[in-house]
């Protein structure tokens, strides 16, 4: 919430609403006032803005449900500029190791991009246990 200022929105998505009221709890513990939380659905974030610059999953992307078809429906809120950053664990490394099912390859990931119009366009090399890629619309 600090990185896009004062003027920047982050809109927190949880599929659980038990969990919003923590959301917005955790938000006014650090005094950030530009943190939305948004109730969404297993294929639909359920976003209020159809030009997001950014969306972070950061060790999340693993527990979406249908994964396919919520990247494509993800791509359509994007802003021609948007981009989608996914950091997840490596195959067989991770708390769900041991369940396939919770295992997101790298493979798995960039075909969902491509099939949504998104293309890899950065790889960050940040952690030993994780890939941290980027993935833009395609021109």
């Amino acid at each position: 919430a600090r990185a896009v200022g004062p003027k920047g929105r982050v809109y927190a998505v949880e599929v659980d609403a038990g969990f919003l009221p923590e959301i917005a709890k955790r938000a006014a513990a650090g005094q950030v006032t530009n943190v939305e939380p948004v109730l969404g659905k297993f294929t639909d974030p359920g976003l209020p803005v159809r030009n997001l610059d950014l969306a972070l999953f950061h060790d999340v992307m693993h527990h979406v449900q249908e994964r396919a078809t919520y990247i494509k429906t993800l791509a359509g809120y994007l802003a021609p500029s948007g981009r989608i950053v996914v950091i997840d664990y490596e195959g067989g490394i991770g708390p769900h190791s041991d369940d396939p099912s919770l295992q997101v390859s790298r493979e798995q990931l960039t075909g969902w991009m491509k099939d949504a119009g998104l293309k890899q366009v950065e790889e960050v090399k940040l952690f030993t246990d994780k890939y941290y890629l980027v993935f833009s619309k395609q021109p």
